[in-house]
């Protein structure tokens, strides 16, 4: 049984708009920061991070650009060497990774978990968690194995210490022989569901004590600024990747499970189904195309809102070209009715407010934007 997320969430379409884009924002500064900086994995990581929170907050009003935001955070992490960005890609990317891709990744996995001395397995799997994360994503991909490479994948699985591993795994700290219990039996064959439906109806109790808890702070749950998943990606990647492994008989155990719990604890479950929809949505897309580039908009009548550092943002946090809310720069306070570059709420600057009907860079909440209202 679906529900409302935005009403069981006590929140506000623009407000979880307005996040979406300050999340966003910040992935662009920080992508900024990257092109410059000698450390520049650390601030790719930020980049990631605010992509995904942008991405999870976006999964609430508009699931097709939640996608891009997602899939854009899993390219980063995956090319950094990280199994959660494999997850990602393999639950919301645009495009599946190739065989190769694939083959490869349950190469370096069975390495890591038989610890072979070989530097081919990056540093960040080398933590349970990230092989968790990676173990998670090949399992759902069996079926594109083949029957050896899934036997020795189960076989050094089967074996693992992982299966009794009790490390917290992502924003609801689940044990880590969660997540490997669940990777198990997606990868086997069979139809030994019950035990997947139990977690997710678990995990998603889980789910609804967090937000309890994070919205007793009024002022910082308005603000986004919760310390709690407001969507849980793991959440719905894990219910999705149950969906299509087991089909409508898990969906419906699911619901049963969790429509005994609360509202609050079936949003995930409802958000993987709205994802699982617009992914599925633009597999039918790309199949009638012969040009697959990626990452791709599933509409692309509207123009994608692609992150791309911009020249005038500061590179770095001690940049001795100060923010433009730095008074003695030339580029002036955005409040400065003088600097040619005044702010956007200017009515005479060509930037003007993104409320202006006449703007082409209007809010995607402005009904003349080609991104219209929702």
């Amino acid at each position: 049984m679906a529900v409302d997320p935005l009403a069981e969430l006590s929140l506000e379409e623009e407000q979880v708009a307005r996040l979406v884009d300050f999340y966003e924002s910040y992935a662009s500064l920080a992508l900024g920061w990257a092109d410059v900086a000698a450390d520049s994995g650390r601030h790719r990581m930020e980049a990631a991070s605010a992509l995904r929170s942008a991405g999870q907050w976006a999964m609430l009003v508009d699931p097709s650009h939640a996608l891009d935001l997602l899939t854009e955070s899993g390219v980063i992490w995956h090319d950094l060497g990280h199994g959660f960005g494999t997850f990602l890609l393999t639950a919301f990317g645009r495009r599946p990774l190739d065989d190769d891709e694939l083959a490869q990744q349950r190469e370096v996995l069975v390495m890591a978990l038989t610890n072979s001395p070989s530097d081919d397995v990056p540093p960040p799997l080398r933590h349970p968690q990230q092989q968790a994360y990676l173990f998670l994503a090949l399992a759902q991909m069996r079926r594109r194995f083949t029957p050896s490479a899934a036997g020795q994948l189960e076989e050094v699985a089967e074996g693992s210490a992982h299966r009794q591993g009790v490390m917290p795994v992502g924003s609801l700290g689940s044990p880590l022989h969660t997540y490997w219990d669940i990777g198990l039996r997606l990868l086997r064959n069979g139809d030994d569901y019950a035990p997947v439906v139990g977690h997710v109806a678990s995990m998603s109790g889980r789910y609804a004590e967090s937000v309890v808890s994070a919205k007793a702070n009024e002022h910082l749950w308005t603000a986004g600024a919760a310390p709690v998943d407001v969507s849980d990606s793991d959440l719905a990647a894990i219910t999705m990747a149950g969906r299509r492994r087991w089909g409508l008989r898990f969906t419906e155990s699911v619901d049963s499970v969790t429509q005994r719990v609360s509202g609050l604890a079936r949003v995930p479950v409802t958000l993987s189904r709205v994802m699982d929809g617009e992914v599925r949505a633009g597999e039918h897309d790309r199949a009638a195309r012969t040009d697959d580039r990626w990452p791709r908009s599933s509409d692309e009548s509207k123009p994608r809102r692609r992150i791309s550092p911009k020249e005038d943002l500061p590179r770095r946090l001690d940049d001795p070209r100060a923010t433009p809310g730095d008074d003695d720069h030339p580029r002036a306070t955005r409040g400065d009715d003088d600097d040619p570059r005044a702010t956007r709420g200017d009515d005479d600057h060509p930037r003007a407010t993104r409320g202006d009907d006449d703007d082409p860079r209007a809010t995607r909440w402005d009904d003349d934007h080609p991104r219209g209202g929702r």
